[in-house]
């Protein structure tokens, strides 16, 4: 009996730790990954942040749309009535549809801004094109790896107007000094009038027009260091305000000079009304409609005035309608070697780099493999000849 209840006894300790074992792999079947109930609970995802699902990813074969926008070199419009459209930004984008195997129709859209509310309306899969990656713009649409860097410069006419070579006279500073010495010249022939209007009545008469006239021309001839001699003080209190006068002439004529030496200086060194982000403040500046330039002249103090396109900004230039025109510059560089004949240049300074990338629906499926075959084609160096090709090395 004793045997008997020792072994009934093993028997439940092995049942029970059986059972325990199985427990314990349940409940590490319920807390896999893999498992069959982890498969099946579904995370919480924010809506917003789920792949677009009508953007086709790589290997799927629906034909996307393709909207481009923008100016030569990037983007120009077909040379036959029929053909595609072409630029860097059209070559960069082919490249990136043959790493894919997509298939895609272009779009025509009037600028870069209506191309971007057409990838946001998702009227398009795509936006190709000189197409700056902002803060502002990431808020709508989502951009791809930059494939370009670019940024704004200003385009100013290298013969200046009339009106411009005589700026440093219209200036406030010169009209400032021209007034204070009219002003300080008539100060001057009152006081050698009210000194010598008693004991020098010849030279300077008691009546108070042409007494102070006179001792105005005293004044002016002692300054320019003539000396007619026609007038000359005769009292104490007379050749005190004189002496003192010839004294401060000189130092009120060498420092007009000095400023009239130096304005004139630096108009003939930088002919260009407008050359640095200082100079657009009160100007007219054209910009193309529906990009980043507007912005920056208004930022700047300048007075913005769109155009439809780059040409006809820099024709407004050259017909006066603005001082100066601002646009990205690798554009501006391909547009003055097209155009050799004008008398124009870009200045030396750059301003708000940018990168130029593919824009597309936030959350959208194409982000990725496009992504990936631009660093692809970077690596490779077929993006640097791309752009040699059209820019120029």
């Amino acid at each position: 009996m004793a045997m008997t209840s020792t072994h009934a006894r093993s028997a439940r300790g092995r049942r029970g730790a059986v059972a325990s074992l199985r427990r314990l792999a349940v409940a590490l079947a319920l807390l896999s990954p893999t498992s069959a109930l982890a498969q099946d609970a579904s995370p919480v995802v924010d809506a917003s942040a789920r792949p677009d699902a009508s953007a086709p990813a790589a290997g799927m074969t629906r034909v996307l749309r393709v909207a481009v926008a923008g100016s030569a070199p990037f983007v120009m419009p077909a040379e036959g009535d029929e053909g595609e459209p072409r630029g860097l930004s059209v070559d960069v984008w082919r490249e990136v549809a043959a790493r894919n195997h997509w298939a895609y129709e272009f779009r025509r859209a009037d600028n870069t801004e209506d191309m971007l509310s057409m990838v946001t309306a998702g009227q398009v899969d795509v936006g190709v094109g000189p197409t700056s990656i902002t803060a502002e713009r990431a808020r709508r649409v989502a951009f791809s790896q930059p494939y370009q860097d670019a940024s704004l410069a200003i385009l100013a006419p290298t013969e200046r107007r009339y009106i411009d070579r005589l700026r440093p006279f219209l200036s406030r500073a010169f009209i400032v000094g021209v007034g204070s010495i009219v002003l300080a010249l008539l100060i001057v022939g009152v006081l050698l009038w009210l000194a010598e209007r008693r004991r020098n009545s010849d030279q300077f008469p008691r009546a108070a027009g042409p007494g102070i006239a006179n001792g105005v021309w005293l004044a002016v001839v002692t300054m320019t260091t003539v000396g007619y001699g026609d007038r000359a003080p005769v009292t104490k209190t007379g050749r005190v305000v004189a002496g003192v006068w010839m004294l401060a002439a000189l130092v009120i004529t060498s420092s007009l000079t000095a400023s009239l030496t130096t304005a004139l200086t630096l108009s003939q060194l930088d002919p260009a009304a407008v050359l640095t982000e200082r100079d657009l403040r009160r100007h007219r500046v054209g910009g193309v409609r529906g990009t980043t330039s507007l912005r920056f002249i208004a930022r700047h103090g300048g007075t913005p005035l769109p155009y439809p396109s780059l040409d006809a900004a820099a024709r407004g230039m050259l017909r006066h309608e603005v001082s100066a025109v601002v646009f990205d510059k690798p554009a501006l560089r391909y547009y003055l070697a097209q155009h050799p004949e004008m008398s124009v240049q870009i200045s030396e300074a750059s301003y708000e780099p940018q990168g130029y990338g593919f824009s597309l629906r936030l959350g959208s499926a194409l982000r990725v493999p496009i992504d990936v075959a631009l660093l692809s084609l970077r690596q490779e160096g077929r993006i640097v000849n791309i752009a040699d090709r059209w820019l120029g090395e």
